[in-house]
């Protein structure tokens, strides 16, 4: 990491500029564009200090980001179409970003309706994406199961984007709105794929009990967790992934989370099969 340093006087009127966007802002965590450029701000409680990290304009594709052909058409040409599609890593691996992607490029190849419900937008998504459409919208965590059901209830679209999840009643909603028929993609802080599960049903069970585990097990699509690896940028994005299965959902079902380890080592092995395939299979040649 750089070590820490003074703004340069050259960058001050800059600096003061996103300060005043900043202290005029009421919220703790919040968007602001200045300059072309949308910052991710959060606050210190005491509002003393702030905290500012720069995004991006533009969307990558899942390839450019590093992630497996094979695994790439798993998600954007599964015969499922609806469920809960969870991206997880540390803080700072891109879960966002992949998520953003995954809309991006389902919306791009195969149409349809999307909603976000973001607090706030990080990427930008919002209008005509390819023969799709998608509408950005920035939800207070506190209004997020509403705005889950809302978008149900009026848009009926076929994607909806979470931001983080971290509360038992938003995850309990997008769960349900899983089951539904609705794709939801949401990003979760966790450090493995069994972690994440394990998570999702915890948050479930204050909303629901014991129940949360046989709604998951209904309502699971895939999990995806990243890390980015190396120290010389751009660093290389390392994937573990698990799809929902009759053999996953009876685990988690059961409770046996911890058992679906063998089930990613078992699709892990498919997918570098289907991979082999794919780079051993003779090219035809135009007459």
């Amino acid at each position: 990491m750089d070590s820490l340093c003074l703004v340069p006087d050259d960058l001050l009127a800059d600096v003061q500029a996103i300060k005043n966007q900043i202290v005029s802002n009421k919220a703790f965590e919040f968007a602001i564009d200045y300059d072309g450029v949308r910052y991710r701000v959060a606050k210190s409680r005491d509002e003393s200090v702030f905290f500012v990290r720069k995004g991006t304009s533009s969307i990558t594709t899942l390839k450019e980001k590093g992630m497996d052909p094979a695994l790439i058409r798993q998600l954007l040409f599964h015969k499922k179409k609806h469920g809960l599609l969870l991206i997880s890593g540390q803080q700072g691996s891109g879960k966002t970003r992949t998520a953003s992607s995954i809309v991006h490029e389902k919306l791009f190849r195969s149409g349809g309706l999307a909603i976000t419900i973001e607090d706030p937008p990080e990427l930008p998504l919002h209008g005509p994406i390819g023969n799709g459409f998608c509408v950005q919208q920035n939800v207070p965590v506190g209004d997020v199961p509403d705005a889950i059901v809302q978008a149900m209830r009026f848009a009926s679209p076929d994607i909806i984007f979470l931001g983080e999840l971290r509360e038992g009643s938003v995850a309990s909603e997008a769960i349900r709105a899983a089951i539904n028929g609705h794709l939801i993609i949401a990003t979760v802080h966790a450090s493995g794929v069994v972690e994440t599960l394990e998570r999702i049903a915890v948050l479930g069970k204050n909303k629901d009990g014991e129940a949360a585990y046989t709604l998951l097990s209904e309502g699971l699509f895939a999990v995806i967790h990243q890390k980015l690896v190396g120290s010389r940028l751009p660093r290389k994005l390392e994937v573990e992934f698990l799809f929902s299965t009759t053999t996953v959902g009876a685990m988690i079902r059961e409770k046996k989370i911890y058992q679906v380890n063998t089930e990613i080592t078992v699709q892990k092995n498919k997918l570098s099969r289907q991979k082999d395939n794919l780079n051993h299979r003779p090219i035809r040649r135009l007459a």
